[in-house]
């Protein structure tokens, strides 16, 4: 269970309710002593009041449907908290089965999109020479390594043209980078376990670490704002843009 189901306290209630019953019993029978013995004062000698068995019950019938009556509300107070609490018990439990099944969906969004990051392609043209022929042929990148290649060739974009329209796996690992950064965020405001968050996001750590940054890192340098203003337009549009980078920079931040 992610949280323990609060134990029913019914100590306080019984424990006055055995108390009231036990000083019942005494007054009970020692009322019948008390009250039908000789006493000096002749107003309070029951001896001459009728039969035994009238006074003793005339006496003792009061106690007993007062203690009758405190036991009554005390079993009423019993009941009443204990259906309370078995409620609490059932909102816990349903609280806790939204909190399992969106644990579950942040494992099943992790899969996925660990899958996507191993499973990303990147295909372009080689151009490859033999002696005095040269010859080009599709080749094909996945995972890590893909990553890596597509950021190498884009890093000397010179045209007008929008980068992701021209480059739509750029377009994809943009995408894939908000999902990541979305998912941290998911995590951080679920109300899950400290533990549970925890370990989540070192899953998020190894694999934005060791598959997505240090391609990033290496290409630095060629990021828009860094590279000269385009001669013909004098706008920031050569090499990578800067707000693929900007999402890799934020995600480091949550993750590290």
């Amino acid at each position: 269970m992610l949280y323990k189901n609060r134990p029913i306290k019914l100590d306080a209630t019984l424990k006055w309710a055995t108390i009231i019953f036990l000083i019942g019993i005494v007054l009970v029978s020692i009322a019948p002593l008390l009250f039908t013995r000789q006493y000096y004062w002749e107003g309070f000698d029951f001896r001459e009041t009728g039969p035994i068995g009238d006074t003793i019950g005339g006496i003792t019938a009061p106690f007993v449907n007062l203690i009758g009556a405190i036991l009554v509300y005390f079993a009423l107070h019993a009941q009443v908290k204990a259906n309370r609490l078995v409620q609490e018990q059932i909102d816990n439990q349903k609280e806790e089965e939204v909190i399992r099944r969106k644990l579950q969906y942040a494992g099943e969004k992790f899969n996925l999109v660990r899958n996507d990051v191993n499973e990303f392609t990147y295909h372009f043209r080689k151009t490859i020479t033999k002696g005095a022929q040269s010859s080009t042929e599709r080749v094909t990148y996945t995972g890590v390594s893909a990553i890596r290649v597509l950021l190498d060739q884009l890093k000397d974009y010179k045209n007008h043209e929008d980068i992701y329209s021209e480059a739509p796996p750029l377009k994809e690992l943009y995408n894939l980078l908000s999902i990541i950064d979305a998912l941290i965020d998911n995590i951080n405001q679920e109300n899950f376990l400290q533990h549970d968050k925890d370990f989540y996001k070192s899953l998020i750590f190894y694999l934005f670490n060791s598959k997505i940054k240090p391609a990033f890192k290496a290409n630095e340098d060629y990021r828009s704002s860094i590279k000269p203003a385009c001669s013909g337009c004098g706008k920031k549009h050569l090499g990578i843009p800067d707000d693929i980078f900007e999402l890799v920079e934020t995600i480091d931040k949550k993750v590290n």
